[in-house]
């Protein structure tokens, strides 16, 4: 075997193995990326399911206490900015997962704001309401599971999700 032979042999292999470190490099960075895409919609998905819970706890206590309840304008103030704050975190989910860009999320997240702040919501005399405590439980309920749901569909479309 030549010099030239050999060093062209050397520069064949040096070549296959650049390619292959790079091409195994640069699938790495891609699945690095689509995993911490995975683990941020996740975040996301938890904040906005406790967000749901925490304003779901407000409103309930909200509804089980005295008109005269000094927490209550306190109540009243966290559950209002509460539902922006929902509305916010929802609708900058919906480009990333399926699902909560529907009518059918808008329907429940409306539900759950109506139960939550409807009615004798921040009027001077009203009742205490065990029932509307309740409605406020329920409508959160319902509405998590839609999250939860829209988000296991958006897994399941393909071997790669969205996100």
């Amino acid at each position: 075997m030549s010099q030239a032979g050999g060093a062209s042999a050397f520069f064949d292999l040096a070549k296959l193995l650049i390619a292959a470190f790079l091409s195994a490099g640069l699938s790495g960075i891609w699945v690095s990326r689509w995993k911490a895409s995975l683990d941020h919609a996740e975040k996301r998905i938890d904040d906005l399911c406790s967000e749901v819970m925490r304003l779901a706890d407000l409103a309930s206590e909200y509804w089980l206490l005295e008109q005269t309840d000094p927490k209550v304008p306190v109540l009243q103030a966290r559950l209002s900015s509460g539902i922006v704050r929902l509305a916010s975190i929802r609708v900058s989910l919906a480009k990333l997962v399926v699902g909560l860009d529907g009518p059918r999320v808008e329907q429940l997240e409306a539900a759950f704001f109506r139960a939550a702040t409807g009615g004798d919501f921040a009027v001077h005399n009203r009742p205490v309401s065990s029932s509307n405590a309740a409605a406020v439980q329920h409508a959160a309920g319902a509405l998590l599971v839609h999250i939860r749901t829209a988000r296991m569909a958006s897994l399941r479309r393909s071997w790669l999700p969205k996100v």
